[in-house]
């Protein structure tokens, strides 16, 4: 993998949820990622997901408050009207948790692209008319940019299914082919 970018180059801002902060985890490329991307991630997330309070939680191994410390995630605040919005959000449809509809309303609210891997998500995010992405986008862009070569992208991709992440296949598929063609 290619390491001679810098942070100083302009990043494509972005609202993260959590599993698109774990696929890339998984695959080896969050902070390779994080010199495209500003990846901003809702407080709510940061403190119940991404905290490390329980150790047995399938997620500890990702620490929240040392991504942001490392520049790799922007932690975004809501006001209490926001807060005030996104509960009303939940209480109407039950179908997302509270962190999804935090992303999803971060996005809407800063008119960014959503990233996400949530099936669930990224079809509600669509119907509100809201830009989403997943992980294989991010992979497909960092090699098309050659931050990645094509054989490091389906490494990634690879690291990311053997570690659990799941991916859709067809996607992953016509990645692949338009790299290596």
């Amino acid at each position: 993998m290619k390491e001679s970018f810098s942070k100083e180059s302009k990043r494509i801002p972005c609202i993260t949820d959590t599993s698109v902060i774990v696929g890339l985890y998984k695959g080896g490329v969050l902070e390779l990622a994080s010199y495209s991307f500003l990846l901003r991630v809702p407080d709510l997330i940061i403190a119940e997901e991404l905290a490390c309070r329980n150790k047995n939680y399938k997620m500890c191994h990702i620490n929240g408050n040392k991504l942001i410390r490392e520049g790799i995630i922007q932690k975004i605040e809501f006001s209490g009207f926001d807060m005030e919005k996104l509960y009303g959000w939940r209480q109407n449809d039950k179908q997302l948790s509270l962190y999804d509809y935090a992303a999803m309303y971060a996005a809407q609210r800063d008119g960014l692209i959503l990233l996400a891997d949530d099936k669930k998500l990224r079809q509600k995010a669509k119907r509100e008319g809201i830009e989403v992405h997943g992980s294989l986008w991010i992979v497909d862009f960092l090699v098309i940019n050659k931050m990645l070569s094509p054989r490091d992208g389906i490494l990634v991709i690879q690291n990311m299914q053997n570690n659990g992440h799941y991916l859709p296949s067809r996607q992953y598929i016509r990645s692949v082919f338009r790299w290596t063609a």
